[in-house]
This record gives structure tokens, sequence and C-alpha cells, in this order.
């Protein structure tokens, strides 16, 4: 999986292993399939970055996804 922190800088960036939580996981037979957008490294409330633009909600999307990860 892509793994940038919002950075086009990192655009190509691949994990070459699992996080432990994530190997955990697949090891109690999950299969992870969830991706996030975060601001550049984290540093801002909203939920937009110059990689892969900004999250809207799916249900208006003149308006933010919202919660702890979507602010602006």
């Amino acid at each position: 999986m892509p793994n940038s922190g919002g950075l086009v800088s990192r655009a190509a960036y691949r994990a070459e292993e699992d996080a432990v939580v994530v190997k955990r996981l697949k090891k109690s037979g999950a299969i992870p399939y969830c991706m996030t957008n975060v601001s550049e490294l984290c540093m801002w409330y909203e939920s937009a970055n110059r990689l892969y633009g900004r999250s809207c909600n799916p249900y208006n999307t003149a308006r933010i996804v919202g919660g702890s990860s979507g602010k602006t």
C-alpha cells in the first residue's frame, strides 16, 4: 500500500513489510482494505494534501468529512 504521509515527494513509497499491528490482524484472519487521507505529515486539522486532494463528505461533496481526521 502507498505510505506517503500526504507528501508528494513520497508518492511512490511502499513499505517493505507490514507494521506489527497489521501482521497481527492478518494472522487472526483480517483482510485490511482501508485507506485514509491525511494532511501533510498529519500536521494540520484538515484531511487535504497536494497528493490526493481534499476528502469530501460522500453525502454532500461541498462539505468536509468531519471528525478528528477530517476537519478544515
